[in-house]
């Protein structure tokens, strides 16, 4: 944020009937606020285990789950933001070749409490950010590992958050 202060001359008539000019000055001040940048940490990566597959897959609830990521926003205080992510994205076998799908769901707070955060969608929905400028993002979601070759997976988890 940043202000300007000018200074200007004002002009008006004597109420008196005489015709002098008498001159004064006014303050102007202007301030303009421009969003600051949406900062993200990671906080706790997501853990996968096929041991804990079902029927071959792995979910994990963003809401009661403790193996889910955690993310922290950080922007301008009380700011609305509009909040919109990638549902489904590949990840690829660090040796190559093999990909599985991940479908992602999201879950966001104001503060960090995973057991009251609301699942988010992919409407375009405004949230707040708290009044320290964060939000909580919890991250879960599904895989079929059933025909998975064994190994390590990899991928990218897109989320954007914009001022409106």
């Amino acid at each position: 944020m940043f202000s300007v202060l000018a200074t200007e001359p004002v002009y008006g008539q004597n109420g008196n009937g005489n015709n002098g000019v008498k001159t004064g000055t006014i303050n102007v001040a202007a301030s303009i606020a421009i969003p600051t940048e949406v900062q993200l940490t990671t906080l706790r990566n997501m853990s996968l285990d096929q041991q804990l597959a079902s029927r071959g897959r792995v979910n994990i609830d963003p809401v009661t789950d403790s193996r889910s990521g955690l993310l922290r926003a950080e922007g301008e205080p009380n700011a609305l933001v509009q909040i919109s992510f990638v549902r489904e994205q590949s990840l690829s076998h660090m040796e190559g070749g093999a990909e599985v799908t991940f479908e992602f769901v999201i879950a966001g707070n104001e503060i960090e409490d995973q057991a009251s955060a609301e699942v988010l969608d992919l409407e375009n929905r405004q949230y707040s950010l708290n009044e320290d400028g964060e939000y909580y993002f919890w991250i879960g979601g599904e895989v079929n590992l059933e025909n998975a070759s064994r190994g390590s997976y990899e991928g990218m988890f897109t989320v954007e958050i914009e001022y409106p």
